[in-house]
């Protein structure tokens, strides 16, 4: 009588249970007592009643189901994947250690007046390490026991059961979750998609995956589920940075200018050699300007209207293809200025491209300015390095290092 508080008890009803179904109470009992989350509902107790009756004492939770919560308390869509993406976390513990739920749905996942979520039942959970129970055998060969309209397709019809059942019902839960909340959104739309799809292989490959896609796009990222494209990289990097976006361009357009002034120039004078020697100059100041202006640009504060600087940045490197072919090293260093603004907008195999194309100009190392071609050989390097090149990245960088000991 110390101390007092109030619980949740669940009792078998003894003699009236099929020996399937009190092993599969005691099966619930042990996978209980391996899991502790905050997320879980606790089991704090359990045994047997003087009539051989076995019971568990849980946690007792006061709260609605995750969809009512939601409806009444009117949470947009940002609230309510920050609420499921701690239902994920539950079950992602219960997955690490072996144990699929099998029957999440919104009646199991409370939610308190404190906003806490709490997941519940595990009276159909399967344990996946081989031996630890022989009821989920024998229910899979006797009784299927699922939810209508949660169940995975494999659990209804009896296949393979893994966490990739989990996965589903979670993404039926979070379709239903968000109906009625969001503005259509393609990236959302293929999350959805991925995590509840028919055949178990084409969903995400854990629950950690699919919260992780959840989180990208809560944060404007690229998601997983989509198609790996520049143009779709290159749409989320604007929508996050758009004044570093609108930055760029501005910066773009009076480089471009500058390029294309620079390159009439040099075409009219090219056999005047101190006016040659004046051009490269330029062509230097050019780089130092554009260069500047990137290092100095931090997109991510700003709220400024969205644009895209790529059509720019492929003008301006065809510009510099065509007017500066008789001024090869004013070439090089525009086509290294380029691969940093190519590299700025996140398109580091273009600047890779270009880097390559400024060291074939440059000739055999030694042939040219030794100090332009360190400084083309250390932004390859760099952009090796982050395109995990690291092998030919190291060879690269290395040269610059000679060169600039020298």
């Amino acid at each position: 009588d110390t101390y007092r508080q109030r619980v949740a008890i669940k009792l078998s009803r003894g003699a009236a249970l099929s020996p399937v179904d009190l092993e599969r109470f005691l099966t619930e009992r042990q996978i209980l007592a391996r899991l502790e989350h905050p997320n879980i509902a606790r089991l704090l107790d359990g045994g047997t009643t003087v009539d051989g009756a076995p019971y568990l004492v849980m946690e007792l939770v006061e709260g609605q189901p995750i969809h009512q919560f939601a409806d009444r308390r009117r949470l947009d869509t940002t609230e309510c994947l920050l609420l499921f993406l701690t239902v994920c976390d539950a079950v992602s513990h219960a997955h690490r250690r072996l144990i699929v739920h099998r029957d999440l749905k919104p009646s199991n996942i409370l939610v308190t007046e404190a906003g806490v979520a709490k997941l519940l039942d595990f009276g159909i959970a399967k344990l996946l390490a081989e031996g630890e129970t022989a009821a989920g055998d024998r229910t899979a060969l006797h009784q299927r026991y699922y939810s209508e309209g949660y169940a995975s397709p494999e659990q209804v019809s009896g296949g393979a059961i893994t966490t990739a059942s989990d996965v589903f019902s979670l993404g039926v839960v979070l379709r239903e979750l968000l109906h009625g909340r969001r503005a259509p959104d393609r990236d959302l739309e293929v999350i959805l998609e991925r995590a509840s799809a028919e055949e178990p292989e084409r969903r995400y490959g854990s629950v950690e995956a699919f919260a992780d896609d959840l989180r990208r796009w809560l944060s404007g990222l690229p998601v997983k589920a989509r198609a790996d494209t520049f143009a779709y990289r290159a749409s989320r990097f604007a929508r996050r940075h758009r004044a570093g976006v609108s930055l760029a361009v501005l910066s773009l357009l009076a480089t471009a200018a500058f390029i294309v002034a620079l390159a009439r120039q040099n075409a009219q004078v090219k056999a005047e050699r101190d006016r040659a020697v004046e051009a490269e100059r330029k062509a230097q100041s050019v780089s130092s300007f554009l260069t500047q202006m990137f290092q100095q640009a931090d997109p991510r504060y700003s709220k400024s209207r969205e644009v895209t600087a790529r059509e720019l940045l492929d003008r301006g490197a065809a510009d510099i293809q065509k007017e500066l072919e008789e001024s090869p090293e004013v070439r090089a260093a525009l086509l290294r200025t380029m691969a940093i603004a190519y590299r700025g907008l996140g398109d580091g195999r273009q600047g890779i491209e270009l880097l390559r194309q400024a060291l074939a100009i440059h000739g055999p190392i030694g042939a040219a300015n030794e100090i332009e071609v360190a400084r083309t050989l250390a932004a390859l390097g760099d952009g090796l390095r982050d395109a995990t090149q690291y092998r030919e990245a190291e060879v690269i960088l290395r040269q610059a290092l000679e060169i600039r000991r020298r």
